[in-house]
């Protein structure tokens, strides 16, 4: 299992953890092939680990209506524009299997780098409206308007709406919570590193 030292000033895991706790976060470290340290300092607070366990155990990523490609692009996109860097390893990794171009993932994180400026790549319709959307939901406040809401449900369902809304709102989720604590990137892809060559180059 590969494993990353604990970055400076990173809270660390607590010395006596439950059983239970332990022995979920070793099933889960086994499936990942990674330590998680941001999972491991949630030990401190067993509740906390379960519901966010939880949580992303039951985050859509395959459904009859949504295609892959959608979910992941709405995942990347929310990992870039609030700038985690585990979360865009993560939510990068196998993007081509879910049917992400090289050229399209650069696409999504120059729209997340700029979301005012044009799109970079010609995206159909109902993809920039997931985006938008999920656009709106990293804003702070959120920012929702009745024009961005009717060119949503133009091209998605309110079950769609729903699935996209909550798979932004998810990554919202754990970008916010992981960066409290320093986590960094754990080799999963190199979309994070591939995120700030793009911006090095604007």
């Amino acid at each position: 299992m590969k494993s990353l030292p604990p970055p400076a000033l990173y809270p660390l895991p607590p010395p006596r953890p439950g059983l239970f706790t332990r022995l979920l976060l070793a099933l889960v470290e086994k499936g990942m092939g990674r330590q998680l340290w941001a999972q491991r300092v949630l030990l401190h607070h067993s509740k906390t680990l379960l519901g966010a366990g939880l949580m992303e155990s039951l985050v859509v990523h395959k459904d009859r209506e949504i295609p892959r490609r959608v979910l992941k692009m709405v995942r990347v996109y929310v990992s870039a524009r609030v700038s985690c860097p585990f979360c865009l390893d993560l939510n990068g990794k196998d993007f081509t299997r879910d049917g992400l171009s090289e050229a399209e993932l650069d696409a999504v994180l120059q729209r997340a780098a700029h979301p005012e400026g044009d799109w970079p790549i010609a995206f159909s319709e109902a993809e920039k409206a997931a985006l938008t959307l999920a656009e709106g939901m990293c804003q702070t406040p959120v920012a929702l308007d009745w024009n961005l809401r009717q060119e949503v449900g133009r091209w998605w369902s309110q079950r769609a709406q729903v699935i996209l809304s909550a798979t932004a709102a998810q990554v919202n989720f754990w970008a916010r919570l992981i960066q409290a604590f320093g986590t960094q990137p754990a080799g999963f892809s190199d979309v994070c590193y591939r995120n700030q060559k793009w911006k090095e180059r604007v």
